[in-house]
């Protein structure tokens, strides 16, 4: 059940969510890190010491509930507990059920824990299941509302951008898909910035925005020159006066550079 507009969707969304786990491993691995530094200027003796104490035992849970949603979600649809990317299963209902309790539950996790990098994470899974489920209006919408409350060089806010950037792709609102992925590019911790910069070009030309796309292979040239050489940046940035990209040039996407089909 889904409104994707193009041919390749699914193999790009496998991609996408294959680097969205990537980032969440990375998050969860240093999220004891991230709590100590939000609150290690309240350790000043003992009462400050048991809320800092406090911090860390809640993060830990917030993050088994996480977990726990998730896990539930990949034995709902069949797939292993383990599963990353996980399998359609042949009965389009239960698919359909088990997102839609997904995110119900994700959403709980986000309530029960606001503020924390788990409330953030959960968002930003249910909105992946609402593409998903063919609601890319309502996933855009909650993934901006998630990246208004993040700091401004927080990687979270660089996740959350740039799937909204695919969901309003899937919209086809393509000026805003640009700017979107623009603020995720703009992200200066975010991995992988020169693929998210190809896509906000991509979704600026789409949009008829020649100086947004030429800003943008401009960032790729001065961030990545053997990646742009690769993704044929150049060709790309004289084609705009001519009125298209170069014979053969690959579409930009949200995808990162060289995901392969699945």
């Amino acid at each position: 059940m889904t409104t994707r507009h193009h041919g390749e969707t699914e193999a790009r969304a496998e991609g996408f969510e294959g680097r969205i786990e990537d980032v969440f491993e990375w998050i969860t691995d240093h999220a004891r890190q991230v709590v100590i530094g939000v609150v290690a200027f309240l350790v000043v003796g003992g009462t400050a010491g048991g809320v800092w104490e406090w911090s860390q035992r809640r993060a830990a849970v917030a993050q088994s509930d996480l977990a726990a949603v998730q896990i539930t979600y990949n034995l709902a649809m069949g797939s292993s507990v383990r599963s990353v990317f996980v399998a359609e299963p042949a009965n389009a209902d239960q698919a359909v059920r088990a997102r839609d309790e997904a995110v119900a539950g994700f959403e709980a996790v986000s309530r029960d824990y606001p503020g924390s990098v788990a409330s953030s994470l959960a968002q930003i899974r249910a909105a992946e299941l609402e593409i998903e489920l063919g609601r890319a209006d309502a996933a855009q919408t909650r993934l901006e509302a998630a990246a208004a409350e993040l700091d401004a060089d927080d990687l979270v806010r660089g996740v959350a951008l740039r799937l909204r950037g695919y969901a309003l792709e899937e919209l086809e609102r393509w000026d805003e898909a640009g700017i979107a992925y623009a603020a995720a590019a703009g992200v200066q911790g975010y991995p992988d910035r020169p693929s998210v910069w190809l896509a906000a070009a991509g979704s600026y030309a789409r949009a008829g925005d020649s100086d947004g796309a030429a800003d943008a292979y401009q960032q790729i040239l001065e961030l990545d020159p053997a990646f742009a050489e690769s993704q044929q940046v150049t060709e790309r940035l004289n084609a705009l006066g001519g009125g298209g990209l170069p014979g053969g040039a690959p579409e930009p996407t949200g995808l990162p550079a060289g995901e392969p089909a699945r």
